[in-house]
């Protein structure tokens, strides 16, 4: 797999007049999608719930959260019933400026408005800004892809950047230029945590694909499926150096933990933890 990227591109690539262009186009296509999944879900009242005022409280405190395993902050639950849901140590979180994204209607950021020092979101759907917009703690701030003018304050403004469910619906060539974007929108020596789908035995070409496919037309939400090697290939073309990937096959996920900027390890080679 080439790409016609390179290193240099990052958030120069996005703030470029080439890709500004698909403004509508995207706006419009992620906006109906956004719409036709919380209309499908069961458990959509966190995604309108109001928590921009500060008379709410987490369920568990920051110094807690802090001491937190990657996995216990995506299975513990912050409010009422709302998980973590996110694959990120909280010792990365707590305190931290971050930024997520893929944001969606600001869910985390609801969360992470009373536990991080600043939480940023970027997303493409207007629709789903308005409401993480509405719903949020005062400490969030929104962005939407296609504002150049937004984006250009954020470069190297942040100490971890990630996705939640986002990176798994990109294929490689989307998500090399996805990891240069966030590269540059995060501080050297900062983390980008990416969370990719494996599970080569439900690829069937449409709904669910390998790496080196296309994007769908048809299901915006498609999943593709990534090996090791496929991260590890892609972390070096973005210029990142892959500390650990993280397989869960359990969670049909592998999460890899990206440092930019810094030294590499003498040998060069990352750390990659199966999990059985």
């Amino acid at each position: 797999m080439s790409s016609t990227l390179s290193q240099l591109d990052g958030l120069a690539h996005v703030l470029s007049k080439s890709f500004q262009d698909n403004a509508a186009e995207q706006t419009h296509r992620w906006d109906k999608e956004w719409m036709r999944y919380l209309s499908a879900k069961k458990d959509y009242w966190f995604y309108f719930y109001d928590m921009s005022s500060d008379n709410y409280a987490l369920g568990i405190s920051p110094n807690t959260i802090a001491k937190m395993s990657a996995e216990e902050v995506s299975t513990t639950m912050f409010y009422k019933d709302i998980k973590g849901d996110a694959w990120v140590a909280g010792a990365d979180l707590v305190g931290k400026d971050v930024l997520e994204i893929g944001c969606g209607p600001g869910v985390f950021g609801r969360l992470s408005g009373r536990l991080s020092k600043s939480y940023t979101g970027i997303d493409i759907s207007r629709f789903a800004l308005s409401v993480a917009r509405l719903t949020s703690p005062k400490t969030c701030r929104y962005f939407h892809l296609y504002d150049p003018a937004g984006l250009e304050t954020l470069a190297k403004s942040v100490d971890l950047a990630f996705g939640r469910h986002f990176f798994i619906h990109h294929n490689y060539e989307d998500s090399l230029w996805l990891l240069q974007f966030l590269r540059d929108l995060v501080r050297d020596g900062g983390l980008i945590m990416a969370d990719f789908f494996c599970d080569a035995k439900t690829v069937d070409g449409a709904r669910r694909r390998n790496a080196d496919q296309p994007l769908s037309e048809q299901h915006p939400s498609a999943l593709f499926h990534f090996e090791d090697a496929d991260i590890e290939r892609l972390a070096a073309a973005a210029g990142l150096r892959c500390e650990a990937i993280d397989h869960r096959p359990e969670r049909s996920s592998r999460f890899a933990r990206l440092r930019v900027g810094g030294t590499t390890s003498a040998d060069g080679a990352s750390t990659v933890t199966p999990r059985q």
